[in-house]
């Protein structure tokens, strides 16, 4: 595969990067900001995407999820291919973008379709969305004659997701009417409790999981790979931490063979995702893949273990200050030990606020640092 070229001209060696490990079944890509996370993936997708217009056996269907308006993910209309971002055609940002193609999933009367149904029911659940689905539909340009001679002025249809889908009305007729561009999905409504919510009403955080749950539950096949740009954006740390966990556990109840493929920033993503199934690769350094050891975690042994970053208040850099307090009591008669933890802690080069009651402690470490010769 070819070398790919980051921000600042220095070339990635993505020969590593870009070939995944046999075994693994998550992949996770991590690294600093311009270290080249959302390039590796809009490259991964190209391949991919060659793959598949060369009828090759590696997938069966490609689907791209991002967390951020600025994916690098291509918009190709094709069968094996779906976009599941906010970018539309125009280069405008629309939260109903995702549905126009996710709905034709959603109400494709699929054999396992109620095993799938069942699983996303349970997951909007899980985050207090209910399993009503309503889907606002337009009537495509030019089609106003042909589409009002079939069905009534109201469009909208209903996905109850406890009931089969051949038994709810209107599904057959719009889904053949959406594939022939005679009407186009214009609203997303979920429900909580009693009450209807529209998509824009709904925090950002409800909207990305409910999104992410639907289209793995729907569209996900035997042999897909699921790539999936910061998923964590807008989503409360608790959520972070499971998201990952809910896409896999449906992904494997209707698929196998299947991959995930992420980048992200957050230590509670790589903490969600299971040891045994996950590899890891930092594109802020030269490593290559290695198997993850670090499902279930705290995100402190996280930050230093996969993103190089010291937190002031993480077990090990308490350790390093208790170290050094303890050290100097006996600095008068013994100064090595002190030397040496002080040089460990101040290595770290964790940076405190005036504010922070830790300040005035190692101030004063850096102080009795200096003064030993």
């Amino acid at each position: 595969m070819e070398n790919l070229a980051s921000d600042k001209g220095k070339t990635l060696d993505s020969t590593h990067s870009l070939q995944l490990p046999n075994d693994g079944q998550i992949f996770i890509f991590t690294g600093p900001n311009g270290s080249g996370k959302t390039r590796t993936l809009a490259l991964m997708t190209d391949n991919y995407l060659e793959n598949i217009r060369c009828s090759s056996d590696e997938i069966s269907r490609l689907i791209c999820l991002s967390g951020t308006v600025l994916d690098k993910f291509p918009r190709h209309d094709h069968a094996s291919y779906a976009y599941f971002g906010r970018r539309t055609n125009s280069n405008m940002f629309s939260e109903v973008a995702p549905y126009r193609r996710l709905v034709e999933y959603i109400m494709s009367d699929c054999a396992d379709w109620e095993k799938r149904a069942t699983l996303a029911k349970s997951l909007l659940e899980s985050i207090s969305l209910g399993h009503v689905i309503h889907f606002k539909f337009r009537r495509g340009r030019n089609t106003k004659d042909i589409v009002s001679q079939a069905i009534s002025p109201n469009l909208d249809i209903t996905i109850d997701l406890s009931q089969p889908i051949h038994k709810q009305r209107s599904y057959k007729t719009r889904l053949k009417q959406l594939k022939e561009n005679k009407v186009h999905v214009s609203g997303v409504s979920f429900t909580k409790g009693e009450r209807k919510y529209d998509i824009a009403d709904l925090s950002s955080g409800e909207r990305s999981y409910a999104l992410s749950i639907l289209a793995v539950a729907f569209s996900v096949i035997d042999h897909s790979v699921v790539i999936f740009d910061e998923p964590e954006n807008s989503l409360h740390p608790k959520w972070q931490q499971t998201v990952i966990r809910d896409m896999w556990m449906a992904m494997s109840k209707v698929s196998s063979g299947s991959k995930l493929i992420i980048a992200t920033h957050s230590p509670l993503i790589v903490a969600g995702a299971k040891n045994r199934l996950t590899y890891i690769f930092d594109l802020g350094s030269n490593s290559i893949w290695s198997q993850s050891e670090l499902f279930g975690n705290t995100s402190d042994t996280i930050l230093k273990e996969q993103f190089g970053l010291i937190s002031p208040r993480s077990i090990s850099f308490l350790s390093l200050v208790r170290k050094c307090l303890k050290a100097m009591i006996e600095m008068q008669t013994n100064p090595q030990p002190f030397r040496d933890a002080a040089d460990e802690l101040l290595a770290t080069n964790v940076q405190l606020d005036r504010d922070d009651p830790l300040f005035l402690t190692i101030e004063s470490i850096k102080e009795a640092r200096e003064a030993l010769v």
